[in-house]
């Protein structure tokens, strides 16, 4: 919609065709509401996928140290600890997360 390629109209039956397990439907309120947020804010999308990128390094730097520290990587103790962080930035979740001591390399 951005470039003008598709109407609203368009890009709703867009979204309705390619949205796995039929979540998004071409004409409902909710799939018009995403479609004029996402014209209106363009770096909305982006957004999730960077806080994605930010979490999957985040996960993987806690595993990391459960490692050092001879532990499993448990899923849900990782997310039980994230989400116990609150509505914070990633970014900052990491200094709570994982201890800096840990992954400093053996003397």
């Amino acid at each position: 919609m951005q470039s003008n390629d598709f109407t609203l109209e368009q890009a709703g039956h867009f979204q309705g065709e390619w949205t796995p397990r039929g979540w998004a439907h071409a004409k409902d309120s909710l799939t018009a509401f995403e479609q004029l947020l996402y014209a209106r804010q363009p770096d909305y999308g982006t957004s999730y996928i960077t806080g994605k990128l930010m979490a999957d390094r985040l996960m993987a730097e806690y595993g990391q140290q459960q490692d050092q520290f001879g532990k499993p990587f448990v899923l849900r103790d990782f997310m039980d600890k994230f989400n116990s962080e609150g509505m914070i930035p990633a970014s900052l979740m990491e200094s709570e997360m994982i201890s800096k001591d840990a992954m400093l390399p053996p003397e």
